[in-house]
This record gives structure tokens, C-alpha cells and sequence, in this order.
């Protein structure tokens, strides 16, 4: 059966013109099998229907079989795209806020805003779990700017109600920044929401920082006059050049979790952290780690330089109301020293 359908896929992958345009088909199937996975032709129609759809969730292959053992998997898969069309609509989304400590202050300076979605049927899914299916069904357009507006919205009350301004951190998906609508939608968010440009930092990936250069720098450009403070996400997981970073304006690099996960242990892995750091001031830039669990790396990475951390060693993302208290917990403890 596999092979009747990569026959399909090769022939249809086959250019083809039509009054000199050129047209190139995709294809996508999914395959159940008798008897291994059902012996009724109903159930062999649904598990391959279900192997279709986990098909359009995986850039390995268009091909996907479906396999009894993952069932319950590709039946969640399923259903979070099912749920998550109407999730916005019915105020299921949550944000939470993971603290920004500086090296230097041992302090909270700004938040970095998540979103988090518990849904009745399903129970907790995690962004893991919802980002990928919303940038394949579109839906994280509108995520996005709830996420972006609903944080803004957060900022201005506490301000209003007294609390000193930090600085909040949105992640913005590739999709986002690649689209030509994302710089109108975001001015929208901040003249509706008046928030105060100067606080607001757009999280944007090494890989979508790097892409359709001249369009992508003139963007990073434009925020930056805006106020509007840029950092570069999991910087290191990409294939960036010297050339390439320093044409960027970026104020922050996000330094991945992963390469201090075996700080102590890997060797060389202190050199390449090291390294990393460095680069980062030398272009102007400051510096954050994320994933710090341990003293030991907090400790060695302010004494490499490192401006600020992140990471379950200082908080875990926080609700507003136990961010509120850790900002009071952090305020006595600044008094008392």
C-alpha cells in the first residue's frame, strides 16, 4: 500500500504546464492496514483519515501510516486542532509570567509573558503541544495578538495601580513576524492598549530573524524606533554569521537552554558558552541564559558576564497573583539588605 502511494506522490510531484505556467502538485496520504489495525472497512477508513491528518503535523514525510501504538496520540492531535478553533472565543487561554533576573541586581528587572491553555476535554495541553498545530491551521495570528494585547493590558493596570514599570517579554511566532500585517496589528495592540512602547520586548527566533533578509531587517528596524526593545530567542540552535548578527537590530541574545544543561559535565561546553557571551557584547548586545536550575550556574555565569538569567532556579512562570507577591517578596528582601 505504501509503495502504490509514494507512486502517487512521484507522480504528482511532477511539474506540468498549463499555457506556460508551471504547476507542481503536492500530495498527502494517510494509511491504515488490515488486519493489523482493524479488520472493519469503518475503522479502517477513520484510522487512516486520522494518519492524513497527523500528516499535515510533520514536515518529515507526506506518507504516514498509522500505527495502533499511536493512536491515542494522533487522536489527540486531532482534537486540540478541533478545540483550539474555539478556544480564544471561550477565554480558555491563560498567560503566566516567567521572571528576568539581573546578574548584576540579583533582582526581577521584567517578566517573559506564556500562554497556557487547559481545555475540559483534553486537561492541561501544553504549548508544545498547541504552538505547532496553531502555526499550521493559522490560528496563531490571533493567538499571538491576544497574547500581546491581554499582556499590554496586564502592564497598564499595574501601573495604574502603582506598581513600578518592569519590562514584559512577548514571544512572536515566525509566522507573525513574517507577515506583512504583523507591524500594523501590532501598533493597533499598543494605541488600544496604551502601553508604553519603552517597556514592551518582542521575543522573535534566531531562524525567523535570519529569514527574506532586507524585509526582515527593515521590520527589526522599524521596532526599534518604535521603543520597542527586540531580543533574539534561542540563539545558538541556528546557523547564524557574525555579518548576519551584527546587521540586526536586536538588543538582547537569548542564549538556549541546551548549552547549560551539561555546563559542568560536556567538554568545551563552558568555552562555547563563554564564546557565546562574548559575542554578544562585542555586537552591543546583553546577554540572557535561560534554564537555569542550579547555583552553580548562576554563579559561573555572572562571573563569565552574563546580564540576566532565567530559569526554575529563580521562579517558575508565575500567575499575576504570585507575581505579585514574588515582586513584594523581592522589594523586602532589597530593603532588608
Amino acid at each position: 500500500m505504501r509503495h502504490k502511494a509514494e507512486k502517487c506522490y512521484t507522480a504528482l510531484a511532477q511539474p506540468f504546464d498549463i499555457d506556460g505556467t508551471v504547476i507542481s502538485l503536492t500530495m498527502k496520504a494517510g494509511i491504515s492496514h488490515y488486519p493489523e489495525d482493524a479488520t472493519t472497512s469503518e475503522n479502517l477508513m477513520y484510522y487512516a483519515k486520522l494518519a492524513l491528518h497527523a500528516s499535515f503535523h510533520t514536515t518529515q514525510t507526506a506518507i504516514k501510516e498509522f500505527k495502533i501504538e499511536t493512536r491515542d496520540e494522533i487522536l489527540r492531535t486531532v482534537q486540540i486542532e478541533q478545540y483550539l478553533a474555539q478556544a480564544l472565543d471561550q477565554n480558555q487561554f491563560e498567560i503566566v509570567f516567567q521572571p528576568k533576573i539581573s546578574a548584576v541586581q540579583q533582582k526581577m528587572t521584567g517578566v517573559e509573558v506564556l500562554a497556557r491553555w487547559t481545555q475540559s476535554e483534553l486537561g492541561f495541553v501544553s504549548p508544545a503541544e498547541f504552538i505547532p498545530i496553531a502555526e499550521k491551521t493559522g490560528a496563531i495570528h490571533a493567538l499571538g495578538d491576544w497574547v500581546l494585547r491581554t499582556a499590554c493590558l496586564r502592564w497598564v493596570a499595574w501601573k495604574e495601580a502603582g506598581v513600578s514599570p518592569f519590562s514584559i517579554a512577548v514571544n512572536v511566532s515566525p509566522l507573525q513576524f513574517a507577515s506583512q500585517e504583523f507591524l500594523p496589528r501590532l501598533e493597533k495592540i499598543l494605541l488600544e492598549t496604551h502601553m508604553d512602547p519603552a517597556y514592551l520586548e518582542l521575543e522573535i527566533t534566531e531562524s525567523a530573524a535570519l529569514s527574506y533578509e532586507t524585509a526582515t531587517y527593515e521590520k527589526l528596524a522599524t521596532i526599534q524606533a518604535r521603543g520597542i526593545r527586540v531580543s533574539l530567542d534561542d540563539f545558538g540552535t541556528g546557523y547564524s554569521s557574525f555579518t548576519q548578527l551584527r546587521s540586526l537590530s536586536v538588543q538582547l541574545l537569548k542564549i538556549d537552554r541546551s548549552f547549560i544543561t551539561s555546563l559542568f559535565e560536556e567538554k568545551n561546553q563552558q568555552a562555547i558558552v563563554q564564546s557565546m557571551i562574548q559575542l554578544g557584547h562585542n555586537l552591543e548586545m546583553e546577554v540572557l541564559i535561560e534554564g537555569v536550575e542550579t547555583v552553580e550556574q548562576a554563579d559561573w555565569l555572572a562571573r563569565e558576564g552574563c546580564d540576566y538569567f532565567q530559569g526554575y532556579y529563580f521562579s517558575r512562570p508565575l500567575t499575576e497573583t504570585a507575581l505579585m507577591d514574588y515582586l513584594t517578596a523581592d522589594s523586602m528582601d532589597e530593603h532588608i539588605m
